[in-house]
């Protein structure tokens, strides 16, 4: 639940660094600075939206992004807990 804008200009923190829509740009840029390794929060929220309903469609989104870091020769550091919780 969200209480109103608290932060100067506004804006809110919903967004953040959109990984989730740009992270094959955020891929190939870390592979440009050789990042060894690249740290990934798997949000449990998206991969069980429901109690027993397991999205595929999502499982498989994280499956091609950590795919992709091994291409690059990222070794993905994954991160079962970060921030959300389900309800």
């Amino acid at each position: 639940m969200t209480q109103g804008p608290n932060i100067a200009d506004g804006s809110t923190p919903f967004r953040a660094n959109d990984h989730w829509n740009r992270w094959r740009e955020d891929n190939e840029l870390m592979g440009e600075l050789r990042f060894p390794i690249a740290r990934i929060g798997l949000e449990w929220s998206r991969i069980e939206p429901e109690p027993g309903h397991f999205d595929h469609a999502v499982i498989d989104r994280y499956r091609e992004e950590l795919a992709d870091l091994k291409e690059r020769g990222i070794k993905p550091l994954v991160t079962l807990h970060h921030f959300s919780n389900p309800l």
